[in-house]
This record gives C-alpha cells, sequence and structure tokens, in this order.
C-alpha cells in the first residue's frame, strides 16, 4: 500500500490499513511510505523526510495493526536528492526494530495515538471513516469495451469509504464540493457493518470532475452515525480531530 505523505496525513497510513484488514488482506499487507519529496511538477509536496516521523509512522503501524509483516520504501534516492537528514543507517536501524517495537501506545506522540485510537475502537453505532483524497472518476479499464482513461457516461465519482462500526449505514447523503465552483456530485450510499465500499455518485448536470488529489470537500448526512471525514492537509491544511 503505497502512502506518500508526512505526518500531517498520518491518518492515510491507519485508514488503508483498516482497509486493508476489513478485507482479509492485513497479515499481507505491508505500507510502503514515500521519501524525501514529490518532483516539482507533481506539486513538491513533502514526504517522510526525517528519522523521527520514520520512527513515528513506524510505530502507528504497529500500534493500529501488529499483524501488518513490515515496512517498505519509496523513492530512497530522493533524500539525498532533495538534502533530506534520514540516512542509510537510520533506515537500516528502524526496519531492523520494526517488529521489536511496541504495539501499545509507548513512544507515539500524542496526536498520533489519538489517531490510531480513532482508527481502533470498537464502535456500536456506524462509524464512517471518508476522504476527498479517495475519489476518483469512474473510467474505462481498455478491458471492459472502452478506451482506457475514458469516462463512463453518464459520467460518476468513484468514492472509497468505510465503516468500521457493528452497524450498517443506510440512505447516507454524500455531496462532493469545489471551493470555487460549488457542488459537483450527489448521491445516496449504503455502507454495511465493518465493510469498505466504492460509491458512484452521478455528476451534476452542467458540471464536471473537479476533484483530483482531495482538492474538493467531502459532505456526509449521516444521522445515527459517527463520522470521520479527513482532508488532505495539502490542500486544506493541518487537520485537528477535536
Amino acid at each position: 500500500m503505497e502512502t506518500y505523505v508526512d505526518l500531517n496525513d498520518a491518518w492515510m497510513i491507519a485508514f488503508q490499513l483498516q482497509a486493508a484488514r476489513l478485507n482479509g488482506l492485513l497479515k499481507r499487507s505491508v505500507v510502503a511510505l514515500g521519501l524525501g519529496k514529490e518532483s516539482d511538477d507533481g506539486g513538491g509536496y513533502r514526504w517522510t523526510q526525517t528519522a523521527e516521523e520514520l520512527e513515528q509512522q513506524a510505530r502507528l503501524i504497529r500500534f493500529v495493526a501488529p499483524e501488518s509483516p513490515g515496512v517498505a520504501f519509496f523513492g530512497k534516492w530522493k533524500l539525498k536528492e532533495n538534502d533530506c537528514p534520514l540516512t542509510d543507517e537510520q533506515l537500516d536501524n528502524i526496519c531492523s526494530r520494526f517488529l521489536e517495537m511496541q504495539t501499545d501506545d509507548r513512544g507515539l506522540k500524542p496526536e498520533l495515538l489519538q489517531l490510531g485510537r480513532v482508527f481502533t475502537e470498537s464502535y456500536d453505532s456506524p462509524a464512517i471513516f471518508c476522504s476527498s483524497s479517495f475519489v476518483l472518476p469512474h473510467f474505462h479499464s481498455g478491458h471492459d469495451g472502452g478506451q482506457w482513461g475514458e469516462s463512463y457516461q453518464p459520467p460518476v465519482a468513484r468514492v472509497l469509504m468505510m465503516n468500521l462500526g457493528n452497524r450498517g449505514a443506510e440512505g447516507v447523503r454524500v455531496q462532493l464540493r469545489d471551493r470555487q465552483k460549488g457542488v459537483w456530485a450527489a448521491g445516496p450510499v449504503d455502507i454495511p457493518a465493518r465493510s469498505v465500499v466504492v460509491a458512484r455518485l452521478p455528476i451534476l448536470p452542467g458540471k464536471d470532475f473537479w476533484g483530483w488529489g482531495g482538492t474538493s470537500i467531502m459532505e456526509v448526512d449521516a444521522p445515527r452515525s459517527e463520522v470521520f471525514n479527513f482532508l488532505d492537509s495539502r490542500h486544506h491544511g493541518k487537520q485537528s480531530l477535536e
């Protein structure tokens, strides 16, 4: 599971781990962390750059998903390209200790511990976890009768959502809003208990797909449910769980 974030978006690590758990894949799932930063033409966003960040990410993985067998990396060469302080020796040291790290709260910063608890708590009522970062256009694969990359008609947005609660959530109303152009997709979603779904939201007449890279805002109306709606800090600023 590739995750290109720094500690401001550590929720993405926990989200993917729990999604793997619900699909029965956790014991075969490894988080691959991006090192350095994204290329300038892709935005130049910061990824993991220091030993302290990597240590915290590794401890979060152990806390949320001790069954996960390891941790991986992408972009090791980017550390030197961007003069990042994280060294090969520090990478080796943290990796060698990964499976020995405690799976309780020891060593985690308070904000990451709070985040980890949100993802590992037992919820009796529906507990919906979502993010506009997981919104994509619904397009052809090239093997389904359409040309690769061509949008299905009528156009829809594909939205990944997760319910960590022990009860299903029915009739959830979801809409996607661009901060300048307004709501551009909306529709109802049902999410069974302890499951991950990919909802299809119709794109509204006269609108287009305006949600690349988590730039839009997801609005969720789910009565009698807890909703944890995460935003990409690169577009919306750092988020508090309070």
